[in-house]
């Protein structure tokens, strides 16, 4: 309540048929005393002075009356000029306002302060918005990023991760199992004979096959593995937090499930039965890198016959 009366003075003084009246009203007070000096000095002061003494007083009622008239006059201008000024910067302040604020609306009868105070409303709303406005882009910005980064580390064909990321994880969970003292295990594996499917049936079969062995593996790993095409016909499994035995486990029920599986070309024609040989290595029981080892358990098994999976020991 007492805002609300500190705020109807302040508007009260503030408006333009108000500030007139008060210019007149101090108009007036200033030259009033004035004018009633003059009255008094010559009815009641003049007449009892001799010719002589009036002639000898005259410069000096002529600069009292200059000296008291000239405060007030400079008063009364100032009064004017400050109002006008403030008429003024008001109307450049609206003004300038409604070029960034759609909300506001000149209204010619409200007093400067009642217009100052909408327009830093309108301003403070209109930085408000503009600031929720910035803050949604930079959210939807951020998810993008994210969403880029993701596509970023996709391999397009098979929808699983790709060579890239793969080097940025194997590094990571590494360097996690050294310091958890936990063991990470990778599966290394490729399609045996891969370059007859695509020298007898053609790329596109090839690529299907590749897509089709990628969903195997989505559905024959844990959630927390991770899923790589490595290269070419040749993918990666990252499996944290397991040991060699059930890494193991898990790359011969991958080999079962692709030996059964029937795999068709583009044509719908059998491939007959398709084969991958694996290798397997578990950080920190290898001695050689996690990578080189598995590389290596490969190799033999690919030596060993295909369609089979070699582990280290």
């Amino acid at each position: 309540m007492a805002q609300e009366r500190r705020m109807a003075y302040l508007n009260s003084i503030t408006d333009r048929n108000f500030r007139r009246n008060f210019l007149v009203f101090f108009a007036l007070v200033s030259t009033l005393p004035l004018l009633m000096m003059i009255f008094i000095i010559y009815n009641y002061v003049l007449p009892l002075l001799y010719p002589q003494q009036i002639d000898g007083l005259q410069m000096t009622f002529a600069y009292g009356m200059v000296a008291m008239f000239l405060p007030s006059a400079l008063g009364f201008l100032m009064m004017i000029r400050w109002v006008g000024d403030f008429e003024t910067f008001t109307k450049e302040i609206t003004t300038r306002s409604a070029k960034i604020s759609s909300d506001f609306s000149e209204r010619p009868e409200e007093n400067e302060l009642v217009a100052l105070n909408d327009t830093f409303n309108n301003l403070f709303n209109e930085l408000q918005n503009k600031m929720h406005l910035l803050s949604q882009h930079s959210h939807k910005l951020m998810d993008n990023n994210v969403k880029l980064s993701g596509l970023a580390n996709i391999d397009k064909l098979t929808q699983l991760y790709n060579r890239r990321f793969f080097d940025l994880r194997l590094l990571e969970e590494t360097n996690n199992a050294a310091k958890s003292k936990k063991d990470v295990s990778l599966i290394l594996f490729d399609l045996d004979n891969f370059k007859i499917y695509n020298d007898t049936f053609g790329h596109p079969t090839g690529d299907k096959l590749l897509r089709e062995v990628s969903v195997l593996i989505k559905a024959n790993t844990r959630n927390d593995d991770m899923a790589f095409r490595y290269g070419g016909d040749e993918f990666a499994i990252l499996l944290p937090h397991c040991n060699i035995k059930i890494a193991t486990q898990i790359a011969d029920k991958l080999v079962k499930h692709v030996a059964k599986h029937r795999f068709s070309a583009t044509d719908d024609s059998d491939l007959g039965q398709v084969t991958i040989s694996c290798g397997v290595s578990t950080y920190p029981g290898c001695r050689q890198g996690l990578l080189e080892m598995a590389d290596d358990c490969l190799l033999a098994a690919k030596r060993a016959g295909k369609g089979l999976v070699m582990a280290t020991i």
